[in-house]
């Protein structure tokens, strides 16, 4: 599976926001690119609009991707889960406690 990269980015009084130049790298975004994006139960999603893809498109290849990595249970993705959960608040705490 690909690396997953992970910024914050903070949105304009204009709603607009820019895509931190790794993740743009990434899928190989540039200019005059197009995305789609679409809200699904409180999620942002967005997506190269030129691919065709929808939000739906998104989340079947995301499954297909856990699925070939063997991910194929729910028991297997539970704990995928809660350790992706686990890595994260380490992550959010260290930068908390970094930044006091």
């Amino acid at each position: 599976m690909a690396a997953i990269l992970e910024k914050t980015v903070v949105l304009d009084s204009k709603g607009r926001i820019s895509i931190p130049k790794e993740i743009r790298d990434q899928v190989g975004l540039t200019c005059g690119a197009q995305l789609g994006i679409s809200s699904v139960a409180g999620l942002i999603i967005v997506y190269r609009g030129d691919k065709g893809l929808n939000a739906f498109d998104v989340f079947a290849r995301f499954g297909q991707l856990l699925r070939e990595k063997g991910y194929d249970t729910s028991e297997k993705i539970d704990r995928l889960v809660n350790e992706i959960k686990r890595e994260t608040t380490e992550d959010w705490l260290h930068r908390c406690l970094s930044a006091s």
